[in-house]
């Protein structure tokens, strides 16, 4: 799968990364979101809400109530919770309050949401908990592996996957996303989250993944999306 470009040639003025005859080559290991985001506000803006349409701005002062102003944040539209990746064609910029309230729904499943009655009335509330139902049953297909959480197109056959590469600082201690991941492998029984490499195979995105997996054999099967038109190309490969 190839990620899309803004342009065929671009240096990152912190010398993270850089795109060449429409490749990204990504220089420090630590550098990954972060590039990504900036390529997806490149392609995509970063003054207008992708769902609300209202204008963004990264930082909101006390004394601002405009309705049309809005501290800007990026969305997944496939749920990192459920393999999303973190990549431009799954991420939108928009604001804070379309973010809070699509949390880890699909984006037609927000869409859906948006569209429920807001009244007080029992025909209204019985429509709300109905919907509330079918997405509580979706979601637990998705964490325990029953429902691809993303397009099948992404993804490259783990069994063709034969070495991946990591970066020395992916060992340096395991955090509160680690713990995280291991109290879902350990509730699901399944790990949702996707690993995401680079055309060399170095891991870009779970790490975590894959130590959860490696420390149990139970889980076999890897979800892995392999980025053809990405590379990397840093210091303390292993």
């Amino acid at each position: 799968m190839k990620i899309p470009l803004p342009c065929k040639d671009y240096v990152f003025p912190d010398g993270s990364a850089e795109i060449r005859d429409w490749v990204l080559y990504i220089h420090k290991p630590k550098a990954v979101k972060d590039v990504m985001y900036k390529i997806t506000y490149m392609i995509y803006g970063n003054d207008e809400c992708y769902y609300c349409h209202r204008k963004l701005k990264e930082h909101i002062e006390p004394n601002e109530t405009d309705k049309y102003f809005s501290k800007m944040t990026i969305d997944h539209l496939y749920s990192q919770e459920f393999g999303g990746l973190t990549i431009p064609q799954n991420m939108r910029p928009c604001c804070e309050r379309c973010n809070l309230r699509k949390g880890n729904l699909f984006e037609d499943e927000f869409e859906e949401k948006k569209r429920l009655p807001t009244g007080s009335d029992e025909e209204s509330r019985l429509i709300r908990a109905n919907f509330d139902m079918k997405i509580k049953k979706i979601q637990e297909n998705r964490r325990m592996g029953l429902s691809l959480g993303i397009p099948e197109e992404w993804l490259t056959p783990a069994k063709s996957i034969k070495r991946v590469h990591c970066s020395l600082w992916l060992f340096e201690g395991f955090g509160a996303e680690y713990r995280k991941q291991k109290n879902m492998q350990q509730k699901n029984k399944y790990i949702a989250r996707t690993i995401m490499l680079s055309s060399n195979f170095y891991v870009l995105d779970g790490f975590y993944t894959i130590m959860l997996t490696k420390m149990d054999r139970r889980f076999e099967d890897y979800k892995i999306s392999v980025l053809d038109n990405v590379v990397y190309d840093g210091d303390e490969l292993m």
